[in-house]
């Protein structure tokens, strides 16, 4: 789950136009009255799926009272879809899988087989 959204290069941590940003709550820190959302905008699905940085980071204050359901973080992203700057945004409902190959697990040599009850 997460957003997509045009972003300026003048709103962006590295000066890059991201025109398909894939922005996503990273957490949500909930309170009695106002909860904390962390949210990150990447460059793209690709980029978030591949850990790369994210190119904008913001946190928002919400009303705890706005963010109830059965899922914390999908009242996250309707909250922030009220907000003017997320007008436009796109509803992406999956992450794309990764396309870093992760290394191939190290090889683990067989321990010396005994010799006559001796080892060489």
């Amino acid at each position: 789950m997460a957003l997509q959204i045009a972003l300026l290069a003048e709103d962006t941590l590295v000066g890059t136009h991201c025109p398909e940003s894939y922005v996503k709550v990273e957490f949500v820190r909930a309170f009695k009255g106002e909860s904390l959302l962390w949210v990150n905008w990447y460059a793209d699905a690709t980029a978030r799926a591949d850990m790369k940085q994210p190119v904008k980071q913001r946190e928002y204050t919400a009303p705890t009272a706005d963010l109830v359901g059965a899922n914390i973080i999908a009242a996250s992203y309707t909250w922030l879809k009220a907000l003017p700057e997320f007008a436009n945004a796109i509803d992406i409902l999956t992450t794309p899988e990764p396309t870093v190959i992760a290394p191939p697990a190290p090889e683990i040599a067989a321990p010396p087989m005994p010799v006559d009850g001796m080892l060489n």
